[in-house]
């Protein structure tokens, strides 16, 4: 959204594109049709998820937390290359209830 705000014209939304391409399209798509404010109301919800899921876990980076989404959307396995670790099993019950808290749909 801030991106849009400032005139960008596309964009690839790293993380959050991987596992809620659908919520990034419709933000981008309802930008584009002037509902900013709407669009401003989903990305907020989505970023406040997005940063409970990144900053809450014991992970150095958000690769692991991406992954760990992407399994439980069925698209690939929660491994990662060394030096990072995976999401453990016990963690993977918090991105669940993070994803049920904010109704992330993947």
């Amino acid at each position: 959204f801030p991106a849009l705000c400032m005139g960008v014209e596309g964009f690839i939304m790293g993380g959050p594109g991987n596992f809620s391409p659908k919520a990034c399209k419709d933000m981008f798509d309802g930008f584009k049709k002037g509902d900013a404010e709407s669009v401003r109301a989903c990305y907020m919800h989505h970023a406040t998820f997005w940063k409970e899921l990144y900053q809450s876990l014991p992970y150095p980076m958000a690769m692991p937390q991406i992954k760990a989404v992407m399994e439980i959307a069925g698209v690939c396995e929660r491994w990662v290359h060394r030096p990072v670790k995976p999401v453990t099993d016990g963690d993977m019950k918090i991105v669940e209830r993070l994803l049920k808290k904010y109704e992330i749909e993947v």
